[in-house]
């Protein structure tokens, strides 16, 4: 059958599209002027033309007898029967309401007009009829299957529906920092999207899966351990894509008792798989009676399956990185605890040297000593220092409060900065309210906070001077240590507080120290309810302001 014209005839025996039936359709296209069809353009046929497309097209005359038909409706209309050119059109249509002939004959040119057919076929479908009144007594008729087009609109809101899901899915996995919060998300949605009873998300240890989170009538599952060996989840993992069990009970007699328990019927499995590593698996259930998962619901939850990968590779990520932590910290207190044994050696020799213990030194040896002391008292700082950053890692910092004056902290912040900016010959002042103020801290913390502040201020002022000032401000305390050096560019600020970073890096830095301060000093601050803030620029210097509560 080569077009339209043929079906029709070979259905049931037709005139042919030509002479004075069609005449009046050749009459209506358009002229062949010179503007529109130059002379040297090939000839245009209007019957290939229309017979190419997809659309259901014909020409009626006003009594709505068939003049004309394209190979698409064509196709539609032989489901109704006869089909014959110069048939009534309600013939062949019977849900065609019988209008009257001068329904057509009083078409306004140009006009419009659309019926619909509300059963029509097998199996029925719906149809909608669009007439555009032509010039010589005929009518254009454009159908559309509103059956097709229900579909595609069932398909793009069903798209849709899936799309909100995965972007709530997506921004879940923003979202949430803890593993058990999103996949339960994660479950939820994969429930909701497969129109399941209960959804679980197995991780795999060891040949087993273990059961790390659970909804709906499967969250009394979540803890638990199975084999996997000839699951259906083993199958899933093998094959690596998903696997449907219309009875879980009968396709998986392994598991007869849990498909009994759970009343699961219908069930879908989906491995989970991040960067070609496989994680665990996916499964969504129905309960006994209800329709088996579908290939949408496959899809569906293979979308889904991807995002749970994604937090278990994330979370397998965040493991490793803990792990490492740990026994990174672990070294770090070992060697600090390793290193300070043999230095508290040194300072007791260096005293017994000092107090002329093993008889008197001359002047060299003296200044020897001297340097020897203040040598062996910075390392002992640095290795204070990270201890300290070793104890707050493994959350073993402990805070020892009790009532403390707040001159009596100055003063000891003082007894420590004074010899380093007269060595460098910077001025060191301080600024107190006139009455004493006594709060409940911990004056050790709060000392080794403000060691570290001015010990930074001094260290990075070349000439001027240190400021350390305290104020009253509603229930607070503020330290503040100003200091006339470098300053900090804007965009620096943020790397200050951060472990081991120093802004002024490499073999041949100016400035010593571990990085660890700054960081240290914010824990700390941390643990007696405060906070440390700086405002800085380059070349004007710095303020750190140290704010704790008062509990007088």
């Amino acid at each position: 059958m080569r077009n339209a014209r043929d079906l029709a005839a070979v259905t049931l025996p037709a005139p042919p599209l030509h002479g004075e039936e069609f005449a009046p359709f050749y009459d209506a296209m358009p002229a062949r002027d010179s503007h529109r069809f130059p002379a040297s353009a090939p000839r245009f046929d209007p019957e290939g033309a229309l017979d190419a497309l997809a659309e259901p097209i014909c020409v009626v005359s006003t009594a709505w007898r068939l003049v004309y038909m394209n190979r698409a409706f064509a196709e539609l209309a032989i489901q109704g029967g006869e089909v014959a050119l110069m048939k009534d059109l309600r013939e062949i249509f019977t849900s065609l309401p019988a209008l009257p002939d001068s329904d057509l004959t009083t078409l306004e040119p140009e006009a419009r007009r659309q019926w619909r057919i509300p059963a029509f076929g097998k199996p029925p479908r719906a149809l909608d009829l669009r007439a555009t009144r032509l010039p010589h007594e005929v009518v254009l008729l454009h159908v559309r299957d509103l059956g097709e087009a229900d579909a595609i609109e069932r398909a793009l809101a069903e798209r849709d529906e899936e799309n909100a899901a995965m972007r709530e899915v997506a921004n879940a996995l923003a979202r949430e920092a803890d593993l058990d919060p999103l996949l339960r998300v994660i479950c939820e949605q994969a429930s909701a999207q497969c129109d399941a009873s209960g959804a679980t998300v197995v991780r795999l240890h060891d040949g087993h899966g273990h059961i790390v989170s659970a909804t709906g009538s499967l969250e009394r599952m979540l803890g638990t351990t199975f084999s996997l060996g000839g699951s259906l989840t083993q199958r899933a993992i093998d094959e690596r894509q998903p696997v449907r069990a219309e009875d879980y009970r009968s396709d998986h007699p392994r598991f007869r008792r849990t498909a009994e328990e759970f009343e699961v019927g219908p069930a879908l499995f989906a491995p989970l798989i991040a960067h070609d590593h496989m994680l665990g698996a996916m499964t969504v259930a129905r309960r006994r009676g209800a329709a088996p998962f579908s290939a949408r619901d496959e899809r569906r939850i293979a979308a889904i399956a991807d995002y749970a990968a994604l937090a278990l590779w994330k979370a397998h990520l965040t493991d490793e990185a803990r792990a490492a932590n740990k026994v990174k910290g672990e070294f770090i207190a070992t060697m600090s605890h390793e290193l300070r044994t043999p230095l508290t050696a040194l300072l007791g020799y260096e005293e017994l040297f000092a107090e002329h213990i093993f008889g008197p030194l001359t002047e060299q040896q003296e200044t020897a000593v001297d340097r020897m002391r203040v040598s062996t008292q910075h390392l002992q700082a640095i290795i204070d220092e990270v201890l300290t950053f070793s104890r707050l890692e493994a959350g073993e910092e402990r805070v020892h409060l009790r009532d403390v004056p707040v001159h009596d902290i100055l003063n000891g912040v003082v007894a420590v900065l004074e010899p380093l900016a007269h060595a460098k010959r910077i001025a060191l002042s301080t600024r107190a309210p006139d009455q004493e103020l006594t709060t409940r801290t911990d004056p050790d913390m709060m000392r080794r906070i403000l060691v570290n502040l001015g010990g930074n201020a001094v260290k990075f002022t070349e000439r001027g001077s240190v400021t350390l000032a305290v104020t009253r401000e509603a229930g607070w305390l503020a330290f503040e240590v100003a200091d006339t050096g470098i300053g900090i560019a804007p965009e620096d600020v943020a790397r200050l507080f951060q472990p081991f970073s120093q802004l002024d890096t490499g073999f041949t830095r100016r400035f010593g120290g571990t990085g660890l301060g700054l960081f240290v000093s914010r824990r700390l601050a941390e643990l007696l309810g405060g906070d440390i803030g700086v405002t800085s620029a380059p070349g004007s210097g710095s303020v750190f302001t140290l704010r704790v509560p008062v509990e007088e």
